[in-house]
């Protein structure tokens, strides 16, 4: 066939994108009409030059932001584009719905840069022609003008046209004489699908052209029944876990999605990790599918750069997905670093609690807050953590109106992370699985996954159980408060260092830190075996390695050193509710010490020998605390003894006791001197002395001296 040929020098850079058809679900009315295409009634002879091939120098890539249920039978790249010799001449595609009914939305023809920008139209025929050619039109002509070269949308919603069954064509028809109109672009990389059509509307007649794919692409709508499951992803490898996020990625598609489970994923990437599939770079939508590769070509949206740390990105992809995958229940995973409640930088220490930081965006993440935020007005059924340091109550607590089920670990997660392919084919083999089985699945994979000897944790808590922890939490930090004010702040002290931390000196273990407070602190025991109650209802699935034995699923804020301590975490919904974080600065206060009195401070009595003796001592502290108070013997006769030698922390406007015994042998008669050291940590004096001289009489004469506290 004779060609006439214009040649254009572009110079791109070849970039391929695989071929792929995108299948999604909608609803739409079911209709089929009829409607002649235009035909000016002038002959054309097929036989005779009827297309023009423009030839240029190099291939030409078109991005497109791939919609919902788009059907494309090419790779984006045109290596060349036609123009029909004359007008009303045109291009078709044949296209196949994945499901029915299909209603057709939108046309999009792909034109060639440098092109006049004249009104073409836009045609659908059935598949009702001699062996499944073009037969019946079922719509158009709507007419449209370009108004730039690349990807042209043109919205057929208005015909509504539904496809019930079999294939159908969309042509598009020029209205002028070339070369002054569009020049509709063609893939000549294989595959070549054998979809493209040549129309000669004078003669009505089609012609197949089985030697490339011609770029034009339809969007449909099509129903899918409310599948059992969404399960969705955050998936944040715009860091450097960009690797294990590509490996992840990967274990969902070892599974892939199902009639009962929707696998959907929003996939942020980075430069400079990793090269493998595409080494594309910004945001994109998959819904996975079995053996699915991360590749551009198999997204459903592209997004460009997206920031992942912005509430509304995670906001938007929750709406997209239970909208588009509606089910009986949703599962949400944030993915990527964590961080708890916080992110520790020591140049900005009031930053908030950091997950799914985006290194694109200048390193911002998700507060604690605006997760809440994202999730304002939505409710997922079960909400995981695949991040470090996540499954803390305060970041429960804050979402504890958005979420059934939370899933995640209190302490340093692998880069491997959760094991998505045993957890999702277990979801796939019983997609009838409640939120709360899903969360016992999850802990139970993961731990599998990593065996059990080691250091990763898991739990899954039933936040309708978090309100009574909570609670029992409150409770427990205002007789804190009161055991402090009391003077047992060094036994709170004592449970505090007693108690195991998590990765760093400001998480502790919740459960754990009870456990010595009922250990250290006998004032506030039933208070502590509330919360242990209640942490192990709200847990009510929890797994740990033999190197953290210690931790039972759920940590707290409680820095070591006052100094650590963040102003902003007083802004957590659970610092508000609650009075830990007032406990936590009872407990950081410093301390104003207080005067000690030691009251006798000597005693001189006579013992009839064989006999005992005692005297009470009072200590009492005014003006503060007076903390850390001992008592020892300096000097005196082995026989001469006091009941305890630790009177601990005394209360300003309080007093504590101890006894001096005097027990001398019947054979012992004398003057014996004795120097008692009354001594504390934090005080004025610090030290005080009870002295004096004990005289043993060997005779008849007994005297017993008595002292009692003023």
């Amino acid at each position: 066939m004779e060609k006439r040929v214009s040649v254009f020098a572009v110079v791109i850079t070849f970039v391929l994108l695989l071929a792929v058809t995108v299948d999604f679900v909608a609803a739409g009315p079911p209709a089929k009409g009829s409607v002649t295409p235009q035909n000016p009634g002038e002959d054309l002879n097929p036989s005779e030059p009827y297309k023009v091939k423009l030839n240029p120098s190099e291939p030409m890539a078109f991005p497109d932001d791939k919609a919902l249920n788009e059907l494309i039978y090419d790779d984006g790249v045109a290596e060349n584009a036609y123009y029909m010799y004359e007008a009303y001449n045109g291009f078709a595609v044949r296209f196949t719905p994945t499901s029915y009914p299909a209603e057709i939305i939108t046309a999009k023809i792909c034109f060639w840069p440098d092109c006049t920008h004249e009104e073409f139209a836009v045609y659908v025929y059935d598949d009702d022609g001699p062996d499944g050619q073009p037969g019946t039109c079922l719509g158009g002509p709507i007419y449209h003008k370009a108004t730039e070269w690349g990807w042209c949308d043109v919205d057929l919603s208005g015909l509504n046209i539904s496809i019930t069954s079999g294939d159908f064509y969309i042509l598009y028809q020029q209205l002028v004489d070339g070369p002054d109109c569009e020049a509709l672009c063609y893939d000549e990389t294989p595959p070549i699908y054998g979809r493209s059509w040549d129309y000669n509307g004078t003669l009505n007649e089609w012609y197949l052209w089985d030697y490339e794919n011609y770029m034009i692409r339809c969007v449909v709508d099509i129903p899918t029944a409310e599948s059992s499951w969404t399960f969705m992803v955050y998936l944040d490898g715009d860091n450097n876990l960009e690797g294990a996020a590509i490996d992840d990625f990967l274990e969902l598609s070892s599974v892939g999605s199902s009639s009962d489970v929707n696998i959907v994923v929003q996939f942020d990437r980075i430069p400079g990790y990793d090269s493998g599939y595409g080494a594309w770079t910004g945001c994109k939508r998959f819904l996975v599918t079995p053996g699915m590769t991360p590749t551009a070509a198999n997204a459903i949206n592209d997004l460009g750069e997206c920031n992942m740390g912005d509430p509304n990105t995670l906001a938007d992809f929750v709406t997209w997905a239970t909208t588009y995958f509606p089910a009986d229940n949703y599962a949400l995973v944030l993915w990527n670093h964590g961080s708890g409640w916080k992110k520790w930088m020591p140049w900005d220490p009031e930053i908030g609690r950091g997950v799914c930081q985006d290194d694109t965006s200048g390193g911002d993440y998700l507060t604690l807050q605006e997760t809440e935020q994202a999730l304002t007005g939505k409710y997922v059924d079960l909400l995981g953590y695949d991040a470090c340091l996540m499954h803390m109550v305060e970041v429960v607590y804050q979402v504890m109106s958005n979420a059934g089920i939370s899933v995640g670990s209190e302490d340093s997660e692998p880069n491997d992370g959760w094991p998505y392919d045993t957890i999702l084919a277990d979801l796939n083999a019983t997609p009838a699985m409640t939120p709360h089985e899903l969360g016992t699945v999850i802990v139970q994979r993961y731990i599998e996954f990593y065996g059990p000897v080691g250091s990763e944790t898991q739990s899954a808590v039933d936040i309708n159980d978090l309100s009574d922890l909570v609670t029992a939490i409150d409770d427990l930090a205002e007789t804190l408060i009161a055991e402090i004010n009391a003077g047992h702040l060094t036994q709170v002290q004592q449970a505090r260092s007693a108690t195991v931390e998590i990765h760093y000196d400001y998480y502790i273990d919740l459960y754990n830190f009870a456990q010595k407070i009922q250990t250290y602190v006998p004032g506030a025991a039933a208070d502590a075996q509330a919360v242990l109650n209640n942490v192990a209802n709200a847990v009510y699935a929890e797994a740990h390695g033999a190197f953290a034995l210690n931790e039972h699923g759920l940590s707290i804020y409680f820095p070591l050193e006052g100094g650590d301590y963040l102003t902003s975490y007083d802004s957590t919904a659970f610092a508000i509710d609650t009075n830990w974080d007032e406990f936590l600065m009872k407990y950081y206060a410093p301390h104003i010490c207080g005067n000690m009195t030691v009251n006798p401070t000597s005693w001189g009595p006579t013992i009839i020998c064989g006999n005992t003796d005692s005297q009470i001592i009072n200590v009492s502290a005014s003006g503060g605390i007076v903390e850390g108070v001992t008592v020892s013997k300096v000097a005196g006769p082995t026989w001469l003894s006091m009941n305890t030698t630790d009177l601990g922390d005394i209360a300003s406007g309080s007093c504590k006791t101890f006894t001096m015994t005097a027990s001398p042998s019947s054979e012992t008669s004398g003057n014996f001197p004795y120097s008692i050291s009354v001594s504390n940590t934090c005080g004025t004096l610090t030290s005080r002395y009870v002295n004096g001289t004990i005289t043993v009489l060997c005779d008849s004469l007994r005297v017993r001296l008595e002292a009692e506290c003023d």
